[in-house]
């Protein structure tokens, strides 16, 4: 046994895929069963692992199908986020419930869609997972392809009937994930299912904001080809410009001026331009010249403020 962790030497043989010795010690009498001090089995290193034959010897030998983990990973959760396809298959055929959730509500299907497991989640589909269900936070497997930028995955939890205008408990949309993540291809497979590209979430940011904020230039500039609004502020007053020059994003903010942005608009303590000046590397300091040449006010008092000037 491995020191602090519980390790045993069915777990080593299952992570290594050593189906011999894991026979040898089966038949010695070692149950399939035994955890680690994170409640973890042997069956869960083999179905992590994409070990197939030891994961069929540990349920012969009576492993446990649906045991949990202290963090409620059933050995399908590893399976499904390994993108294992023919360990998920065993455990299907095994009667594993496609929709078990562990302690965050996480079911395999959400791990499939944050691997981008394409084959995982066909198997799963065709086998009852369920498309809407819900993490404890409110997020689907939606959200979860569109952050992690797997297009292939979005489209077939689409298809399947995946509902792309639901809202997580915080108010994001898969669109401001998708905006977050920067990818244009899940971003274009979503405006296809009818969403909003206007729509804010729990903090009034729309997803043009979250594209600035994460420095994403292909998406902000994929959004405003779409028409959206420039100078949409959040619950704070702040526009996507702001976003983009508070967090240091040269390029978003350069391009967002070119397509009109008002350097001026304040939220309620202080413009683009007033943080943009109050930075102290040389990215802000040049992103505040950007700025104050892009004014078209002739005055420049807004640029003079933000000076102190």
């Amino acid at each position: 046994m491995e020191a602090g962790y519980g390790v045993t030497p069915l777990h080593r043989v299952a992570r290594e895929g050593n189906s011999d010795e894991m026979l040898r010690l089966l038949q010695a009498g070692i149950s399939p069963n035994i955890r680690d001090r994170k409640a973890k089995t042997p069956l869960h290193e083999a179905c992590s692992h994409g070990h197939v034959t030891c994961a069929t010897l540990l349920l012969e030998y009576g492993g446990l199908v649906s045991a949990h983990k202290t963090n409620g990973f059933t050995p399908l959760h590893y399976a499904a986020v390994g993108g294992h396809e023919a360990i998920v298959q065993l455990l299907l055929s095994r009667g594993m419930d496609p929709n078990e959730g562990d302690y965050k509500g996480e079911r395999p299907l959400h791990l499939a869609a944050r691997a981008g497991a394409v084959g995982v989640i066909h198997t799963l589909l065709l086998n009852g997972a369920d498309v809407s269900m819900r993490t404890h936070n409110g997020r689907t497997c939606v959200h979860t392809a569109a952050l992690n930028c797997h297009e292939e995955a979005l489209r077939v939890l689409l298809s399947a009937g995946a509902d792309a205008s639901i809202a997580d408990n915080g108010g994001s949309f898969p669109i401001h994930e998708a905006a977050t993540g920067g990818n244009v291809e899940c971003m274009d497979l979503l405006l296809s299912a009818g969403v909003n590209l206007e729509v804010r979430d729990g903090c009034g940011c729309t997803p043009l904001h979250h594209a600035a904020r994460a420095g994403c230039s292909a998406a902000v500039e994929w959004l405003v080809e779409k028409g959206v609004n420039l100078e949409a502020q959040d619950t704070n007053g702040s526009t996507a410009l702001y976003w983009a020059a508070s967090k240091g994003r040269l390029e978003v903010v350069k391009f967002l001026l070119h397509a009109g942005a008002d350097a001026c608009t304040s939220n309620k303590h202080r413009s683009a331009l007033h943080v943009s000046a109050g930075g102290t590397s040389y990215v802000v300091k040049v992103m505040a010249l950007i700025l104050y040449f892009s004014s078209q006010d002739l005055e420049n008092v807004c640029f003079l403020n933000a000076f102190g000037l």
